[in-house]
């Protein structure tokens, strides 16, 4: 299979016990995110143009300093015998034509794959999902689908796309993952009351500390004492 045309790879870790519960993980980090979330974990990640790169007349990467899609595919191929799957993440991986190229690829490894998305493509997750080219999903969620997403992602979200997406999941009987991003100086308890109401019937939701960052568009809260709820994710439970 032809690797130029595969998405752009910004970064890798080998090996991870957190990225997906219960599994040995490699996890690929691809380049470019449309949204700005200002408690984005991988905020280097966020250009659809690496460091040293630019954008071409299509809105696609010239490369930077991105990973060549060989050698992390040669990493994951030599360490396949210790891993369970792949993690596919971002940025938001989604915004990739590629993906399922990268998602066969990956898979023709022995691996499983999962894909960690924010839900705004709800029309690729669909044909990810109708393909079978995924045993999981991974859904972040930073506020209720109401105007207050949009402060969190640090720009205008569709609602229906997420909206879209999180119905994809609950209604698909493969295995997927809701996690929540919990920013005090941002939700309150109705907040995530009303977050839960949205994922009700999910297989499973975790709440995930917010990293630091400057918020815009509502009155923001001190995290209080040494911050954040506390460093490890925390499971609510499964139905």
């Amino acid at each position: 299979m032809e690797l130029e045309g595969l998405p752009p790879i910004g970064g890798l870790l080998e090996s991870s016990l957190v990225h997906w519960e219960g599994r040995v993980a490699a996890v690929v980090f691809l380049q470019g995110c449309n949204l700005a979330c200002p408690g984005c974990p991988a905020p280097h990640l966020v250009p659809r143009a690496a460091a040293g790169g630019a954008e071409d007349g299509s809105g696609g990467v010239v490369p930077g300093n991105l990973i060549p899609a060989e050698g992390v595919l040669d990493a994951v191929f030599s360490r396949r015998a210790m891993l369970d799957g792949v993690v596919v993440a971002g940025g938001e991986p989604l915004l990739h034509d590629t993906l399922p190229d990268l998602l066969e690829i990956l898979r023709s490894f022995g691996l499983q794959t999962r894909v960690h998305t924010n839900g705004t493509r709800p029309r690729a997750l669909r044909r990810l999902l109708e393909a079978d080219l995924v045993d999981s999903v991974a859904l972040t969620l930073r506020a209720p689908l109401n105007a207050l997403y949009s402060v969190a992602a640090g720009t205008e979200v569709d609602l229906g796309g997420i909206w879209r997406s999180v119905e994809l999941l609950l209604g698909d009987p493969g295995d997927h993952e809701f996690r929540v991003v919990v920013d005090p100086r941002l939700l309150t308890r109705e907040d995530l009351l009303a977050l839960g109401r949205t994922v009700a019937g999910a297989r499973r939701v975790v709440l995930e500390p917010a990293a630091r960052g400057v918020l815009a568009g509502r009155p923001g809260r001190d995290y209080g004492g040494s911050g954040g709820t506390g460093g490890a994710d925390r499971n609510l439970g499964a139905a």
